[in-house]
């Protein structure tokens, strides 16, 4: 099972903040930047949607804590694999039945050097000069250390998203709109 819920950040009323978790209100407060509260907003809305779409009367608001590295969970449902992304104007959450991961990215001018640090040899040549595959990667290196919840406290370089493989399932989603792309890594333990 897999479901994906997205929220346009570009429409949100920031003073609209009751259901969200006293931690996410602390963030807003925080940031300075308009674009940035509302895509955290978003993110917590893009969660919340998640859970009430499995469980329709949970209270909100939600109580989440990290793991060790940051990812998060739910504490009052554990059996829900959720992650969440955001990028543009754009939050997403992905939720599951086993560990997942997902990313977002609004394509822009890819800096290919990054490549050369953060990606396996074979993966520098299928990218070549395609700012296409170049931010497809980057989605999927992303999902997949999200779905394991290690962060990037792992080098990029030392493994491969070209192929499933290892427990991992990469699937592409349709992004909300052209000049974005968006990956999910499901992980069978």
């Amino acid at each position: 099972m897999l479901e994906i819920f997205t929220v346009d950040a570009r429409t949100l009323d920031l003073t609209r903040t009751d259901m969200v978790c006293s931690e996410r209100r602390e963030k807003l407060a925080r940031l300075k930047n308009e674009a940035s509260k509302r895509l955290s907003l978003a993110a917590e809305l893009a969660l919340i949607k998640a859970v009430l779409h499995f469980y329709p009367s949970a209270p909100l608001p939600l109580r989440c804590k990290r793991g060790k590295h940051g990812k998060p969970y739910l504490c009052d449902y554990p059996e829900l694999h959720i992650n969440f992304s955001h990028s543009g104007n754009y939050a997403v959450c992905a939720a599951a039945d086993r560990e997942v991961g997902i990313d977002i990215q609004q394509m822009r001018r890819a800096d290919f050097r990054i490549a050369e640090r953060y990606f396996t040899g074979e993966e520098c040549e299928y990218i070549g000069s395609s700012e296409a595959r170049f931010f497809e990667l980057w989605s999927k290196k992303e999902s997949r250390v999200k779905a394991t919840g290690t962060g990037i406290t792992i080098p990029l370089n030392s493994f491969s998203v070209l192929k499933n493989g290892g427990g991992f399932e990469f699937i592409e989603l349709t992004p909300p709109e052209s000049g974005y792309v968006m990956w999910v890594c499901l992980w069978n333990k």
